[in-house]
């Protein structure tokens, strides 16, 4: 088996431990192999486990080697802009799973993340995802963007209402209780990647959610 069809069933079998293993000895390359699943579609698992396995490979590669990751995010910026002419795929989620696997050594790249994928309404699902994994980890590179984020919690798409929610307590803002509140009757289906599961939860589910964890402590 070659090393392009070890890493998709590694991918798919979430074997993260064994892709740890292949990207020490084969950095770009497995990490390459890797960066392929983000084309899948966006309800697809494989294209998720792809986002967390390059977070993975982040955590535990990066600070030998920051420059493979900091051009990968150059990338996902690029492709995020109108002028690229490219299709942004999983970009925000990309760059999400990076920085909050590393939020010292890639934090700082969190509003080119935020202000570029506002621009681009293509963005705004995987961005309200990437702010909540941000969040959850280090709330202070997200917080000077909350008055972008939580206008979505009103949006007329149901994806954008649930992960602006998750997101939201994620980060456990707790100023949107209110919103939140509001929102946890809404029965409208969405597709959410966390915990590394994919799962099928209603917006009122995750708001309901979210407003346990802010109960519980919120900022």
């Amino acid at each position: 088996m070659d090393n392009k069809q070890l890493v998709r069933e590694l991918v798919a079998e979430q074997k993260y431990e064994q892709l740890l293993k292949l990207g020490r000895k084969k950095h770009n390359q497995t990490l390459k192999y890797i960066q392929m699943h983000l084309f899948e579609d966006i309800n697809m698992p494989l294209r998720w486990y792809g986002i967390e396995a390059i977070g993975r490979l982040t955590r535990e590669l990066a600070p030998r080697e920051p420059e493979i990751y900091r051009n990968l995010i150059r990338r996902f910026l690029w492709a995020m802009n109108d002028e690229s002419g490219n299709v942004p795929w999983s970009s925000p989620e990309g760059i999400g799973s990076i920085i909050a696997n590393q939020p010292f050594l890639f934090g700082h790249y969190t509003p080119m993340l935020i202000t570029n994928a506002l621009d681009n309404p293509m963005c705004h699902r995987g961005t309200l995802w990437a702010v909540g994994r941000i969040g959850k980890i280090k709330h202070s590179l997200v917080l000077p963007f909350i008055e972008e984020i939580t206008p979505f919690l009103s949006a007329v798409d149901s994806d954008l209402r649930g992960y602006a929610a998750w997101a939201l307590g994620e980060i456990g803002f707790y100023r949107v209780l209110p919103e939140l509140i509001t929102l946890q009757e809404d029965t409208s289906p969405v597709y959410i990647f966390r915990e590394g599961r994919l799962s099928l939860a209603s917006v009122g589910t995750l708001a309901k959610e979210a407003v346990g964890k802010l109960v519980e402590g919120g900022i």
